[in-house]
Order: C-alpha cells, then structure tokens, then sequence
C-alpha cells in the first residue's frame, strides 16, 4: 500500500526525518511529496502526530493519465460519499497555480455533472430537508463549508468545497473536519503525465503545535525559540526505541524533553542557567496535566562541559541515553 507524505518548509530534511521514522527510504520523492511503500494499512493520525515535518498523509488507492481523473475520483466518490458524508474536495498538488485552477475546473464541473446522473430527482421530496414536489431543494447546513454548489446524490446533497477552483487549504480542512465529515481527494503528478489519486487520511494538528509552543506557561524569546515540529524532528534523527531515554544538556524551557515526554520517553534535562532549569520544571508539568501523560522527566542545574554521572537518577542504564539537543549558540 503505497501512501504519500506531504512535506513541510525543509524538504530534504522532511524526508531524512520520514526515512530515521520508518528505517527506510521512500520510493521517490520531490521537493513536495515522497511516496513510501508499506505493507500494511497505516494508523496515519497517530504516525503525523510523530512527525515534525509532514504536513499530510494521503493514502494513494489509484493511478492514471490524467484525462482520467474525472472518471477515477467519481467512481471513488460514488462509493464512499454516503450517509453523512456529503462534502468533499480536490486537489492538483505539485502544479502551477494557473493549471491547477483550470484542471479543477474541469473536474469538479464534470464530476458535479456525474453525481447528478446518480441521484433522485432533486425536486423530489426529501425527507431530511422537508421538500415537496414542485419546490427547489433547500440549502444544505454547511456548518461554515463553502465553495462548489449544492448537488443531490442518494439521500442528500453532495457538493465540493473549493472555492474559486482553487486547492483546499490544510487550515481550511482541518479546521472544518473535511476528511471527518466528507473526503478530501488529491492528484499527485508523476513524472509520465499521470496522476497518483489518493485520499487525505490526516492532517497536522497545527493547533496543538501552537499551544505547546505559545501557550506553555514559560517562554523566553531572548534565549531563543526552538519550534516544537523542529524538536520532533531531531529526536526522530536520533530514531530512538521504545525504551530510549531522552537527554538534552542545554535543554532551556525544555521543548525537546515536552516533545519527547508527548511521544511517550522518559528524559532527563539540565542547563547551566538556573531560569531556564526553573522554566522547564515549570512546563513539563503543565505538559504532563493537559495532555494526561505519565513519564518521568528529571531536571538538574549544570553546565554541559561538567556532567558526571552521579547528577544522573541512581540505576539509570546510560547505554539508553540518547542525546537530542540544541547546543549554545554564543552570545
């Protein structure tokens, strides 16, 4: 099963992150998708949880020319978008926006077009709107989605969210539950003229990254920042096992160790700045309560160039310790 991991910012080290995750390397890749092979179904929500630089997984279940795009979404629509999923979207990733726009065009009109040759007849009465004969079908409740215009299909109305033709955002869809709710499709050139189709199966909670990063009680802009999704993304360099232990001698207001300690390792941090010791004992533990986590974190004041290992917890099993840091970068 072949799945597609949209990449963020840092491309290249996107996918060095992705090949340190899974142990292997993707079976291609460009500056904005890498396709890895797996033999197995993904838990995709779980696993971009653990990834700092993906944006997206979208599981690939086609593949074509792409004057057969209208024909393969709509036959994926067909059976998928029932009962209460009645929206959805489309993207062309990897494409100038001109041509994106015009080839959505093209097939979000005919794939309206199709569903509509699927359908009972939308001046018929409908149940779950309350409609009679004769009168126009009542606007379906959204709840906030707009875009493309209302057409019935079986029991509903079905319709597609693009606005303008343009790319469905990551916020856009996050934010109004599109692959909960309905299915979001997407085209991913190849290099033969064709289209790899395949539907998003998560998207980064980029909320919860700004709450670790911008609500945590102690912040400290002076010392600097180091953004969680990059935190992650270093420990997952370190493609440490379930039983690492995650240590960070400069470790500041302790992104790395709150990063660490969400996925589920014990760490252990120290700095030789008495504010930075207090602010990290100061997060963890508002980490450790709102996101219900119970691993053992352990702090200490020192400089890095003076670590013994009797400032270490008593039977630690240093062959566990892997270091993940962001070192002084002078003054």
């Amino acid at each position: 099963m072949d799945y597609a991991f949209i990449l963020g910012k840092n491309p290249d080290m996107s996918v060095a992150e992705l090949a340190s995750f899974f142990k292997k390397n993707p079976t291609s890749y460009d500056t904005f998708t890498a396709i890895f092979s797996f033999e197995d179904q993904l838990h995709a929500p779980h696993i971009l949880n653990r990834l700092g630089g993906t944006t997206k997984i979208i599981e690939i279940f086609d593949r074509g020319p792409q004057n057969s795009a209208r024909t393969i979404l709509g036959n994926f629509l067909k059976n998928n978008v029932t009962g209460t999923k009645k929206i959805f979207g489309v993207n062309i990733l990897n494409t100038s926006a001109g041509r994106t726009t015009l080839l959505l065009k093209k097939i979000l009109l005919g794939l309206k077009k199709d569903l509509k040759r699927n359908t009972v007849n939308p001046y018929q009465k409908n149940s779950e709107h309350g409609e009679r004969e004769g009168e126009a079908p009542s606007p379906p409740q959204s709840g906030g989605l707009g875009g493309g215009d209302a057409s019935p299909y079986k029991n509903g109305k079905v319709r597609f969210v693009n606005k303008f033709f343009l790319n469905v955002s990551e916020v856009f869809a996050k934010k109004n539950r599109l692959i909960e709710e309905g299915v979001e499709l997407n085209c991913i050139p190849t290099d033969n003229d064709g289209f790899l189709f395949g539907k998003t199966v998560a998207i980064q909670d980029f909320e919860a990254y700004g709450d670790r990063d911008y609500g945590k009680p102690v912040r400290d802009a002076r010392m600097g920042m180091l953004p969680p999704k990059l935190a992650q993304m270093m420990i997952n360099f370190a493609e440490p096992d379930e039983k690492t232990i995650i240590y960070d001698p400069f470790c500041g207001t302790g992104t790395i160790l709150m990063e660490a300690l969400l996925i589920g390792y014990d760490v252990i941090g120290s700095d030789s700045n008495e504010k930075m010791v207090e602010a990290a004992e100061t997060n963890i533990p508002w980490l450790c309560e709102k996101w219900n986590i119970h691993k053992k974190a352990f702090i200490f004041k020192r400089d890095a160039t003076q670590i013994q290992k009797n400032l270490f917890p008593e039977k630690i099993d240093f062959s566990r310790i892997a270091m993940v840091t962001e070192p002084s970068l002078g003054p």
